[in-house]
C-alpha cells in the first residue's frame, strides 16, 4: 500500500511546531565545493571544476564554498530530525549509494569489454584472465558496498517507524501501571 508521504508529513508538521535545524557553516564548506559529491560525479548544477568555488549572496552576505542547492538538498534529509548527526548519516548513505551505482556501472563496462575480447578470433588469454580477476574483485566490492547501503537504509527506516509509532500513541500510553507480583492465592486473600 502506498501512502501519500507529503500529506502525512504535512499533518505531522501541523501537529507540532516545525523544528529548525541549523547546519554549521564550516561543515557546509567541508562538504561543499572542495569535496562536493555532485562535482565528483559530474552532477554539479553550476559546473564547478576541480579548484573552483561557488559563491552566492544570501541576506546581503556573500557565501563561498557551497551552493544554495547543496544546502537545500541537505535540508531534505532533516525531515523531522533534530540531530545534525542524523542528517550526515543519511547523506553518507546517499554518497555510498552513488558510489555503489558507479561501481556497478564500472562492473558492467568491464563485463562488456571482456565479452568483446572473448569474441575476437585472436584472443589474448593473459589480458582476459587479468580482466576477469579485476571483474571479480569489482563485483565483490560492489556487493559489499551495496549490502552496507541496504543495511543503512534499513536502520534509518526502522528508526523513522519508531518515531512515527511514538507520534501515533495516545497520550498516557507509556504511563506506568500497577503490577502485582503476588501469587494468585495472595491476591485472593488480599481481596477478602
Amino acid at each position: 500500500m502506498v501512502r501519500d508521504c507529503k500529506k502525512e508529513s504535512q499533518n505531522r508538521m501541523d501537529q507540532a511546531k516545525p523544528k529548525i535545524l541549523v547546519m554549521p557553516h564550516s561543515e557546509l564548506i567541508n562538504y561543499g565545493c572542495r569535496n562536493c559529491v555532485w562535482r565528483l560525479h559530474a552532477q554539479c548544477p553550476h559546473d564547478i571544476k576541480e579548484i573552483e568555488v561557488y559563491t552566492f549572496i544570501e541576506s546581503a552576505q556573500e557565501i563561498k564554498g557551497y551552493c544554495k542547492e547543496f544546502s537545500d538538498f541537505l535540508n531534505t534529509f532533516a525531515e523531522n530530525e533534530d540531530s545534525i548527526s542524523a542528517v550526515w548519516e543519511k547523506f553518507a548513505v546517499y554518497v555510498a549509494k552513488l558510489q555503489s551505482m558507479e561501481d556497478y556501472k564500472s562492473y558492467m563496462e568491464l563485463e562488456q569489454r571482456i565479452r568483446n575480447l572473448e569474441s575476437k578470433k585472436v584472443k589474448d588469454e593473459k589480458v582476459i584472465a587479468i580482466l576477469n580477476e579485476k571483474r571479480d574483485r569489482l563485483k565483490d566490492w560492489w556487493g559489499k558496498l551495496n549490502e552496507v547501503v541496504i543495511k543503512s537504509f534499513s536502520k534509518i527506516v526502522d528508526r523513522e517507524k519508531k518515531v512515527l509509532e511514538m507520534e501515533r500513541r495516545p497520550i498516557g500510553y507509556d504511563d506506568p501501571k500497577k503490577v502485582n507480583f503476588g501469587t494468585p492465592k495472595e491476591i485472593e486473600v488480599k481481596k477478602e
